[in-house]
């Protein structure tokens, strides 16, 4: 298995099909979430995959709608 250096940042967004509520989770606890129960029953669907750096830096440096739509965008599907 590959595994990601330690200066690699990584996030993996998740969305749970009932309630819409978003997780976001680093590469280990991914790796978790990919094998449990929840995502077997079909419970959480994996929506993307970020650089939690440049997103931070993107929304930050919006403002408003943009920003707005930055933020409502990580949970959807593309």
């Amino acid at each position: 298995m590959k595994t990601l250096t330690d200066d690699f940042s990584i996030c993996f967004v998740y969305k749970h099909q009932r309630n819409g509520d978003v997780v976001v989770l680093n590469a280990e606890d991914a790796r978790r979430m990919d094998s449990s129960p929840a995502m077997r029953r079909g419970e959480y669907k994996h929506v993307g995959s970020v650089d939690p750096i440049c997103i931070l830096q993107l929304i930050v440096n919006s403002s408003g709608r943009r920003r707005n739509q930055i933020i409502k965008q990580l949970g959807e599907k593309p």
